[in-house]
């Protein structure tokens, strides 16, 4: 692991604006270090301009010495390509390049860290686990991959640097550097086969969530979801691990479980806690009437999560499980969540004055799309019956869709909507001539109206506009909700413009 240098210190980041990024430059701001940086957008910082960091708009050799100062180092983001003319301009000159993974190993290296992973639901998860902590008035830590709606940040500053107070952090798992994030205490949410372009094979995926889970700091603690089927990677990488805590809606397979869920205006549910969990329960533990502002089985299982991180933390620093019924029953009805998550961003009227309500969410994974689409229509079914369900996707690259095709067929054949809209393709850095021409939205949707025998989904054309297509739907009200994590949030937006 690479160090930072001595105080005192001048830390030049590359991307500065990012979500990972941001989070860093504030931990070393917190260290004492003098952090300045540039970003294509520093406007996206998420806190905003905050003291003691200087930033600038755009990549050049000059922004390294924009401030009159000479970096002792230089951060880098992931996605920052070799040719960057600060990078080069870093290395021409001997300054020092930190990846960002290393970096925050780094930053991370003495405190007590819980580090939450998974294919989708890491970022509620870690916000829900922060919050938890800090209304049973622990001052954690938090570094979430999102906004935190209450705390209009990513990032949390507790008492860090700490050994007694910890940091829950999240960990992208996407480039495999989840691994070197030191860690007390492991938890993953969902563990599905994703960003192959990087693992290469399911034996390397698995491997790289058995180390996860398995290399941490003495005595590491996992926790994992323990719903799953016998044949997935989950059962493969919870039979390698070891220390292992489950929850999930399964009673008999796990630690701490929920049953009795019922959707309304809340998740209401009831929360189980086996004495096996630890010795020094002396019978199990019932938390009737848990209500969570959160829809939907995947957000009660994130929970849960971090119920069990929470749990564990207490176990490791003090020997027993010391939880407050209350504060998990009674407050996360009003929990806020994550920017991009379900978020409700208004209405519009059609020409018989119907509303229109639009909701914008980050799901683009097909098991994401699968939970968020089924969650939000069990609500609309539920609460808002006089609405007709549109659902619009935007599938995210033509990678994802080649390798996961049937997937995608099955959560959409399956899916209990009205009517799918689906967007252009968000490429990233991708050309669809590299791929098949079976991965195309017109060959998704010819696939999935032939097995429906209606047409159910509309590709939306070239030049069409999303709002028009939606009015020419069936009159009446609608509830709308738009998924991707490309444009989709701005095409959502635009929609109630």
């Amino acid at each position: 692991m690479r160090s930072l240098p001595s105080l005192p210190a001048t830390i030049h980041i590359i991307g500065i604006a990012g979500i990972g990024m941001s989070a860093i430059a504030q931990l070393c701001v917190r260290l004492g270090y003098d952090v300045q940086g540039s970003d294509l957008d520093i406007s996206k910082f998420p806190t905003g301009k905050i003291q003691h960091v200087s930033m600038c708009n755009g990549h050049e050799e000059a922004n390294l010495y924009r401030w009159k100062k000479v970096p002792t180092c230089v951060i880098v983001s992931s996605i920052i390509k070799d040719d960057n003319p600060e990078l080069l301009e870093a290395i021409r000159n001997n300054i020092p390049v930190i990846k960002r993974a290393e970096a925050l190993s780094w930053l991370l290296r003495d405190t007590f860290n819980i580090a939450i992973s998974g294919t989708s639901g890491k970022t509620t998860t870690t916000s829900i686990t922060g919050e938890l902590f800090l209304k049973h008035n622990i001052p954690c830590t938090v570094i979430s991959g999102g906004i935190m709606k209450a705390y209009g940040t990513n990032c949390i500053i507790g008492e860090y640097p700490s050994v007694r107070y910890p940091v829950v952090v999240e960990a992208d798992e996407s480039d495999g550097t989840f691994t070197a994030i030191s860690r007390n205490i492991a938890m993953c949410t969902t563990i599905v086969p994703e960003h192959m372009e990087f693992f290469k094979s399911i034996e390397a995926f698995e491997k790289a969530y058995c180390d996860f889970l398995n290399n941490g700091k003495d005595d590491i603690c996992a926790v994992v979801c323990g719903d799953i089927d016998e044949n997935t990677c989950s059962n493969r990488v919870i039979n390698n691990s070891k220390n292992i805590i489950l929850y999930g809606l399964d009673e008999s397979r796990n630690h701490v479980y929920a049953s009795n869920l019922v959707v309304g205006e809340y998740t209401v549910f009831d929360i189980y806690i086996k004495k096996t969990l630890h010795h020094s329960l002396k019978s199990d533990i019932e938390i009737k009437g848990v209500k969570l502002s959160l829809l939907g089985k995947h957000n009660v299982k994130n929970f849960l999560c971090a119920v069990c991180g929470l749990m564990m933390y207490q176990i490791k620093t003090v020997g027993s499980i010391d939880i407050a019924y209350d504060v998990i029953r009674d407050c996360f009805q009003d929990f806020r969540g994550v920017e991009s998550r379900m978020d409700a961003l208004g209405k519009l009227f059609d020409r018989y004055d119907n509303e229109i309500y639009v909701f914008s969410d980050y799901a683009h994974h097909y098991k994401e799309i699968e939970c968020t689409a089924n969650s939000f229509i069990e609500y609309c079914r539920t609460c808002r019956q006089d609405c007709s369900i549109i659902i619009v996707i935007e599938l995210h690259k033509y990678s994802r869709l080649t390798a996961n095709f049937e997937q995608y067929l099955d959560v959409l054949s399956a899916m209990k909507a009205d009517k799918v809209i689906l967007m252009e393709i968000y490429e990233c850095w991708e050309n669809a001539k590299d791929y098949p021409v079976t991965s195309s939205n017109a060959h998704v949707a010819k696939v999935v109206n032939e097995r429906r025998g209606e047409d159910f989904i509309i590709v939306l054309k070239k030049n069409e506009l999303l709002k028009d297509v939606i009015l020419e739907q069936e009159k009446g009200k609608k509830m709308v909700i738009c998924m991707g994590a490309g444009k989709m949030r701005k095409c959502a937006e635009a929609l109630i413009k």
